[in-house]
């Protein structure tokens, strides 16, 4: 296990980061080169759309918002420094609040597009009041639980809607809950792994980004 007690930066650790930041870029090179995978999976929806005639500006936009979120997350492994931090985080969770919406309001109208996001964050804020520990590095425990537990009333809303839909709905949450447990056990995976398994929440998030698009798409003709 990599000590990172002495290490005084902004941002959550993880194994691959080194004790002092060297001057050369790129900082955590695995993690670095992995934050890609969201932008080619988010280029790789966006051709699918164009080749399948979409015209819904709403699911191209969350394409480049992938493109946005892997550049930011290449830049924040490769620079670890508040600005690139800053760059990684706002465009993924403009894409998370941008998806949510898309998907309960195809699903139920406003109502369960306002209802959700309540009942999502009162479940993350009783999780962690039940649980402090919840919180690691990096985004609470909590909130990836929460949006599980919610994730499958929405998933059985869908296979109402549309069966292929329902499909995708499934394999995009268990893409989404294999990169949130990879992001989860990284720190502790050190001594086995060198380089942890952060990278892995990369992979498995671009994956579940372009099932998300292709979900949406789905929906719209159910």
């Amino acid at each position: 296990m990599h000590d990172h007690d002495h290490m005084h930066e902004v941002g959550p650790l993880y194994c691959e980061t080194p004790l002092s930041v060297p001057a050369a870029f790129p900082v955590e090179l695995i993690n670095t080169v992995t934050s890609l995978v969201p932008s080619l999976f988010g280029v790789l929806a966006i051709v699918w759309l164009w080749r399948v005639g979409s015209r819904r500006p709403e699911l191209y936009t969350l394409g480049v918002l992938a493109v946005a979120t892997g550049v930011g997350s290449a830049l924040w492994h490769g620079l670890r420094t508040p600005l690139s931090l800053a760059l990684d985080v706002f465009p993924g969770v403009l894409y998370f609040l941008l998806f949510t919406f898309l998907w309960t309001h195809r699903l139920g109208g406003y109502r369960l597009a306002v209802a959700v996001p309540l009942l999502l964050a009162t479940l993350v804020i009783g999780l962690f009041w039940l649980e402090p520990s919840f919180a690691p590095e990096g985004p609470p425990l909590a909130f990836f639980v929460g949006t599980a537990l919610v994730s499958f009333g929405l998933i059985a809303l869908t296979y109402r809607r549309d069966r292929r839909a329902g499909h995708l709905a499934t394999l995009m949450i268990a893409a989404a809950l294999l990169a949130a447990g990879f992001r989860t056990i990284d720190l502790a995976t050190c001594g086995l792994i060198p380089f942890g398994t952060h990278f892995l929440w990369h992979v498995f998030l671009g994956a579940a980004v372009y099932l998300g698009v292709r979900l949406l798409a789905t929906l719209k003709r159910a």
